[in-house]
């Protein structure tokens, strides 16, 4: 299982292992954030003292297929999890539908909805990727942490600014 480490000055560290589609897939997330004895995570020689539970990575799993979305109340349930993130594009995908930049099929929205329920009922952090930062304000109400934006329309639009700074256009 892929996982990534996400952090922001300030923020706590996080993990996240993507394409998440049951509870017995979370628990082995959840297994593989944590240092012995709640988990499998390694962590060597040099790292002879773990992280104490006040300061460990907070653990997620992201929801973004069809499966996941059935799945999202025995996900969220599962123990040492400390929320889901959604991946709207992928689980548009797994919808049968083309993603777009913006949240507007319903079909997505009606999922994210599940998904934060579930979220709330087992009491973890639901999260949402938005690639348009228009989208932020309406996913930020209900949900705990969201994103804004993605590494390549970032950059795009950063260089195109600059361009245009440089160029005086």
């Amino acid at each position: 299982m892929k996982s990534a480490w996400l952090s922001a000055p300030g923020a706590p560290a996080m993990q996240s292992a993507p394409m998440v589609e049951s509870g017995e897939e979370a628990a082995r997330a959840v297994s593989a954030c944590r240092y012995a004895p709640e988990g499998t995570r390694s962590f060597g020689a040099l790292r002879a003292n773990p992280s104490p539970p006040a300061q460990r990575p907070l653990c997620l799993v992201m929801v973004e297929t069809r499966r996941g979305l059935e799945n999202a109340a025995e996900i969220a349930a599962t123990t040492g999890l400390d929320g889901i993130y959604v991946g709207p594009s992928d689980l548009a995908l797994s919808l049968g539908l083309q993603p777009t930049i913006r949240l507007e099929h319903p079909p997505v929205l009606e999922a994210l909805a599940v998904v934060h329920a579930a979220c709330a009922d087992a009491g973890v952090i639901a999260g949402v990727h938005c690639l348009a930062a228009e989208d932020v304000p309406a996913q930020a109400e209900r949900f705990a942490m969201v994103t804004a934006g993605g590494d390549t329309l970032l950059l795009a639009g950063a260089a195109g600014h600059a361009l245009r700074v440089a160029r005086g256009t």
